[in-house]
């Protein structure tokens, strides 16, 4: 039935999600002494990623003094991202 129906995926495999790759490099620089590892998929409290009104079940949570860096080796034509605070 409709109502029991979660999502439809398109993709065919031709989705990647940055959360599932390991980063080429990930440079963070403590703040206030303290580290803010980069999370996957859940926010630094462990629940998931929330913007305004939009959860997210994918996902990276960074700290703003954070560098992530991604070889993709050209594989992909298109970056789609949405960006926000918590």
């Amino acid at each position: 039935p409709y109502g029991e129906l979660d999502r439809i995926d398109y993709s065919k495999g031709r989705v990647l999600f940055l959360s599932d790759v390991e980063p080429a490099s990930n440079v963070h620089v403590p703040f206030f002494d303290q580290q803010w590892p980069m999370q996957r998929d859940a926010n630094f409290a462990g629940f998931p990623i929330k913007i305004g009104s939009s959860t997210f079940s994918k996902g990276l949570v960074v700290h703003s003094k954070t560098t992530l860096r991604y070889d993709l080796d050209g594989a992909y034509r298109r970056f789609v991202a949405v960006v926000g605070m918590e």
